[in-house]
């Protein structure tokens, strides 16, 4: 009866596809004074972090989504944050609104539209991870990212209704997404051992994927270097933050004689994670390519007419196809939805007209939501394949998908 319910909430939310875009609107929450102090939770200013919120008063299922904005890596990096919403929650609106991604209304087409709904905003730099509250690495501004997640959680459970939760789906997009990727068994743990141990919580990573696996620096490749950058990237930003990490990865990294910054890495953490994970990646990350890997925007494109630059984007794209393949591998009841675009996060989500791609007859809301209700297409990788010779399948991707 659940299931036939949830499909038919699904069956009226795509039929409302045409309906204009409404969104649904979230109030804002700051963690109280004793909240704050008690979890260390807060933006890199001190002041304390928080949510958004809407609650639905018969429904029992919570969605998250956890807001994207990069990394800071560097100490004036994160205290030019401070000046906006990204560093500080003293610029945060008194709402929020999602009108295209899991965050929006039943009216916007989305499968979860009538979900208890969460927007976790991001202020603390440090893709969801930190537990540092003041870090000498980065002129002591607070890096808490997991640390109010933990805040998160516990004042749902006693402010809102989300102690008689059933089900949640887990998300975010970009630094977001890769919060989601190493919070996720930590959030699903949480919520079983402290509200329902029957709970379902599955996670949805939206251009969350750093990195695939061995992928190299755009000027080391073009002059034969084939350092891998991953390895390089999860390094510093271990010593950066020194934060949560999935603690089964890092005995294994151990165990195993290597570095357990490794697990900071998705490509080498994915093996240990246990959450049921629906992976929403573009094949061709242009954040990643472009300013993680240093290609000029004006040299790596959909249609590059530099060789070298078309090279490293084609060897990029086949690590990335590799490493997706073995994430379905790695664990039980996953799906990688992969198209072929030149895009980070602007194409990924539940709107059709921001995102239509659709790869073997799927896109990516139909199949988010297919999966989550009864399990379709688990242990797949759905990757959009192209004609030989052609660099990406969709020149013009979807575009203006909202970051929830």
């Amino acid at each position: 009866a659940l299931i036939a319910y949830k499909m038919a909430a699904l069956i009226v939310g795509l039929a409302l596809l045409a309906a204009p875009a409404t969104g649904e609107v979230l109030t804002k929450v700051l963690f109280p004074p004793e909240v704050k102090a008690a979890y260390t939770a807060s933006c890199l200013d001190g002041s304390p972090a928080g949510y958004y919120v809407s609650e639905h008063p018969n429904s029992t299922d919570w969605v998250i989504y956890l807001q994207g904005g990069g990394l800071c890596i560097s100490r004036w990096d994160c205290q030019n944050r401070l000046v906006g919403n990204l560093g500080s929650s003293i610029h945060w609106g008194d709402t929020h609104t999602d009108n295209s991604n899991v965050l929006s209304g039943v009216k916007d087409g989305n499968p979860f539209g009538s979900f208890n709904k969460v927007w976790v905003p991001y202020c603390s730099g440090d893709t969801f991870t930190g537990t540092t509250l003041s870090n000498p690495h980065l002129h002591n501004l607070s890096t808490t990212g997991h640390n109010n997640l933990n805040a998160l959680v516990d004042h749902l459970i006693n402010t809102t209704s989300f102690n008689n939760v059933t089900h949640v789906l887990f998300s975010g997009g970009s630094a977001g997404g890769i919060g989601v990727f190493h919070n996720a068994d930590w959030l699903s743990a949480t919520i079983k051992s402290r509200i329902n141990p029957a709970a379902v919580v599955k996670a949805s990573p939206q251009g969350g994927y750093f990195f695939p696996e061995n992928v190299t620096l755009y000027e080391e490749y073009a002059v034969g270097i084939r350092v891998p950058f991953d390895k390089l990237a999860a390094d510093y930003v271990h010593w950066l933050e020194g934060g949560f990490m999935n603690e089964v990865c890092a005995a294994a990294m151990v165990a195993l004689g290597k570095p357990k910054s490794l697990c900071w890495d998705i490509s080498v953490v994915q093996k240990y994670l246990k959450t049921p994970l629906f992976v929403a990646e573009n094949q061709i990350d242009s954040n990643q390519i472009e300013d993680e890997l240093l290609c000029p925007g004006d040299v790596c494109s959909s249609n590059p007419s530099n060789k070298m630059a078309r090279a490293f984007m084609e060897d990029y794209n086949s690590l990335m196809v590799t490493s997706l393949r073995k994430f379905v591998l790695d664990g039980p009841d996953r799906v990688a939805w992969a198209p072929s675009c030149f895009a980070h996060c602007e194409n990924l989500c539940m709107n059709l007209e921001n995102s239509p791609e659709v790869i073997d007859g799927v896109t990516y809301a139909a199949g988010l939501s297919s999966w989550f209700y009864n399990g379709t297409h688990s242990g797949t990788a759905l990757i959009q394949g192209c004609p030989a010779g052609q660099l990406v399948c969709t020149p013009v991707c979807g575009n203006g998908c909202q970051d929830a």
